[in-house]
């Protein structure tokens, strides 16, 4: 059975939207808005939505145009490429649209210092 494509117009417009967003030291999330990712993360590590606790400290930050080409996000395990490319790294920019073009949609965990 063939994978459905998804319409030129749907694929561009998540392209467009999505961003990166840096929610600690060392996690990134893919999300269309500072809002967007908070409440992801709030969900990832079930927090409580109290600015009084655990979660008073979350404010994510937008990864620039220009990090998005300096970062680099190591693919060690090859799960964004197919193809074993060595090394497994590329610009968080190329990273993301990979997942985007995957049909991967925003909001989703993006990358860690911490795996």
């Amino acid at each position: 059975m063939e994978t459905p494509t998804k319409p030129p117009q749907m694929l561009a417009e998540a392209l467009t939207t999505a961003k990166v967003y840096q929610v600690n030291d060392c996690d990134w999330v893919a999300a269309r808005s500072p809002e967007e990712a908070r409440a992801f993360m709030i969900e990832w590590h079930g927090l409580r939505e109290d600015p009084h606790e655990e979660v008073c400290w979350l404010v994510p930050r937008e990864v620039t145009a220009v990090e998005m080409q300096e970062f680099l996000f190591h693919d060690p395990d090859h799960m964004l490429l197919a193809e074993k490319v060595e090394p497994a790294k590329m610009s968080f920019r190329a990273a993301l649209e990979i997942y985007i073009r995957s049909g991967e949609r925003p909001p989703f965990f993006f990358a860690s210092t911490e795996y």
